[in-house]
């Protein structure tokens, strides 16, 4: 049996990708500590995926069930830059669901960022509804992933995490790197390569 198939998506699908990862990040450990307001979630899901929605290198990829988008990702050129109105939408965003605090550890994380010769793939978003979690979902994502980034002429993948998440065991295990740590907003975080 081949198991769900991962397919590209394309910009039509912004608002089930941003519904899906709504609910998978109310449980996210930044919101969770906040109260996991589902509107705080959403907010903070339609900031981030505004902020990268403008950029030509834009990555959609996301796995159906009978219910949906279940699992999706959004990636983009590690080197490509926002316009300033991406940036002044994903501050209001931020602000809206973490209040003004929130922005010197989200420009903290940019700010501790590699950059490498040759060019990355961000995973900017990967994350899955609670109901379809610990199936293999994410994993398949990666996978394919992996082989857009090859097809694209990328040199690796880049990530940030937290280092006491479940999904740090996962990139591990599936060969990246913490290539940067440091510590944002009392957390531990890292940033990950993975070549391809």
């Amino acid at each position: 049996m081949q198991g769900p198939i991962v397919e590209r998506l394309t910009r039509e699908t912004k608002g089930e990708l941003t519904q899906a990862l709504t609910v998978a990040f109310v449980q996210h450990p930044l919101l969770h500590r906040g109260g996991g307001r589902v509107e705080d979630a959403g907010a903070l899901t339609r900031a981030a995926i505004d902020f990268h929605w403008g950029k030509k290198s834009l990555l959609l990829c996301g796995i159906r069930s009978d219910q949906g988008l279940v699992c999706g990702a959004l990636c983009v050129d590690a080197r490509e830059d926002p316009s300033l109105l991406a940036l002044a939408r994903l501050g209001w965003g931020v602000t809206r669901a973490l209040g003004r605090r929130a922005i010197g550890p989200l420009l903290d994380v940019e700010r501790h960022k590699p950059l490498h010769r040759e060019r990355h793939l961000e995973m900017v978003i990967l994350a899955t509804v609670p109901a379809f979690q610990r199936q293999g979902f994410g994993r398949r994502v990666l996978h394919f992933l992996y082989r857009e980034a090859m097809r694209e002429g990328y040199g690796g993948i880049l990530l940030v995490t937290d280092s006491d998440t479940p999904a740090f065991g996962l990139y591990r295990n599936e060969g990246f790197e913490v290539v940067r740590e440091f510590e944002v907003a009392e957390q531990r975080r890292c940033w990950m390569r993975r070549a391809v």
